[in-house]
């Protein structure tokens, strides 16, 4: 089989490797479409630290074309979202049943090889079929769609409550669509005028610029009350402490990203207000309610102007997007990968 296999900072190649089902609760996928993004650029550039040489590719889906007896759940020929995130198994809350928080979560394309190959051995609880009103166009969102539930919870916000979305781009824009469906109020903002009016065309309704009347904005949206809380996606380039400025007193604080972001914050306001400040960085555990916001249309995915490349294309795409040379606002290219396959 072939993979993309990053060898070290800035080199990547393409080789053969065996995979085979080993056991019975595995499948053989054909991956049919993959993501590259800025995830993939950092792990390309060296900026996100991983243990070379690594398959990049957080995100993808197949076709199931073998599977073990005991691979419950799905069939063979089935269409098939992979899991970017899964429980280790080996920290000491899995091995207490606790999965749900475990402590070394193996993450595609970070700590353990991603999807840009022709198939993927995986095992049976990493794979979520996909309904056929979900493409695989739809796919490639499950885990932002995810993430943005994730945020969702740890905001804690209630139906009617405004909350401060912080950065327009594609999981700050879904997390507004998120919180639209469950009747709670996003103020969007950012000083990209091409990421507002896409929001706007999302039906986000309260997209603000970040100018100097940011505040006084809010104060007219809100009542003067400020918002209950905020969320910093962590691709913005805003200042991490407005979260702090345009929050309400006792409110909860996000910063969400699929990687680390080195960056600096004034504590202060935080302290002042007694804000409680969560980080997010995966969908995980929330995966079949995103395929279902999906399946149900309850999410726009058809307003994004993303490029979609062939696997040849990959190398290319890569340092496009670690180099910011990249030709549309949204870092994220989908890969056709079926071509590839010999």
């Amino acid at each position: 089989m072939k993979v993309w296999q990053i060898t070290s900072p800035k080199n990547i190649e393409l080789v053969e490797r065996p995979d085979k089902v080993n056991t019975l609760q595995q499948a053989k996928v054909k991956i049919t479409k993959a993501l590259v993004t800025n995830f993939e650029a950092h792990a390309y550039s060296g900026e996100l630290k991983v243990n070379y040489p690594i398959i990049p590719g957080r995100s993808a889906c197949g076709i199931i074309v073998e599977k073990g007896e005991e691979c419950f759940g799905v069939e063979k020929n089935q269409r098939v979202y992979i899991s970017s995130v899964n429980a280790c198994k080996e920290c000491n809350n899995c091995l207490m049943g606790k999965s749900e928080i475990c402590s070394n979560l193996k993450i595609a394309g970070e700590n353990v090889d991603g999807y840009l190959r022709d198939f993927a051995v995986v095992e049976s609880n990493q794979m979520y079929p996909l309904p056929s009103s979900v493409t695989d166009y739809d796919a490639m969102f499950i885990e932002r769609i995810g993430l943005a539930e994730a945020v969702e919870d740890a905001l804690d916000v209630k139906k009617g409550e405004h909350v401060a979305i912080i950065g327009a781009g594609l999981v700050g824009n879904l997390l507004c669509q998120l919180l639209i469906y469950k009747q709670i109020v996003p103020i969007l903002i950012d000083d990209d005028d091409y990421l507002l009016d896409l929001a706007k065309k999302c039906g986000i309704y309260y997209t603000l610029k970040a100018d100097e009347n940011l505040n006084r904005n809010i104060m007219e949206i809100t009542g003067g009350r400020m918002t209950h809380g905020a969320a910093f996606m962590n691709t913005t380039k805003l200042d991490p402490s407005l979260s702090f400025t345009i929050s309400a007193p006792y409110m909860n604080i996000v910063y969400a990203g699929f990687y680390y972001k080195d960056f600096t914050v004034n504590m202060e306001e935080a302290f002042k207000k007694h804000l409680t400040i969560t980080e997010i960085n995966s969908g995980y555990g929330h995966i079949p309610t995103a395929i279902n916001l999906l399946a149900t249309k309850s999410i726009l995915t058809n307003k994004f102007d993303i490029d979609e490349i062939e696997s040849e294309d990959i190398p290319k795409t890569l340092k496009e997007i670690a180099e910011h040379d990249i030709k549309h606002k949204m870092p994220i290219v989908m890969v056709k990968m079926l071509k590839s396959v010999t």
